[in-house]
């Protein structure tokens, strides 16, 4: 019985270690993919990491900037609506809610129509003074007395040319 069943106890034996092996190997290389994704991990770990950094420092010059649009163009825009049309709660609750975005650095719809907004009003406001200022000056060219006489009025008379080419571009450079 011993020599008969030796052979048997072999083979199990063999076939045994051979599965022994066979797994042994299976776990070293899922314990190799393993190693390898975690060092994935980790590498994406920090990729992330760096990204969130630098976003953060995106986000934080992007609120600046909107915090420096806040304080240059709406405020003042805001602070110069008429009392009357817009109650000064109203003017300041609108104050708070804006400053929320740019506190945020959340670039919405709203912020982008309230930049706009306050920029067509500066732009107004540039427009009125300029034409306020050129007024002020004709006017006081009108009662200072440069325009006062009939003779200052008066355009002044071309020098007198007899080569039409001359003439031509003389005209075409009061134009």
């Amino acid at each position: 019985m011993d020599s008969s069943s030796m052979p048997t106890n072999s083979k199990d034996l063999t076939s045994l270690l051979s599965q022994v092996e066979a797994l042994q190997k299976q776990l070293a290389s899922q314990s190799q993919e393993l190693n390898m994704s975690k060092e994935k991990e980790d590498q994406m770990r920090n990729q992330l990491k760096g990204l969130e950094d630098l976003n953060s420092k995106l986000t934080e010059s992007k609120r600046e900037a909107m915090k420096v649009e806040f304080q240059d163009r709406i405020k003042g825009w805001i602070k110069d609506l008429d009392e009357k049309q817009v109650p000064e709660n109203l003017k300041t609750e609108f104050l708070q809610g804006v400053e929320n975005f740019a506190n945020k650095g959340n670039e919405t719809g709203v912020w982008k129509v309230v930049c706009c907004a306050s920029a067509v009003h500066q732009n107004q406001v540039n427009t009125i003074n300029q034409l306020t200022e050129q007024y002020n000056t004709l006017k006081s060219k009108v009662e200072g007395g440069e325009f006062r006489s009939e003779e200052s009025r008066k355009r002044k008379d071309p020098e007198p040319c007899t080569d039409v080419w001359s003439q031509l571009e003389g005209m075409c450079k009061n134009y």
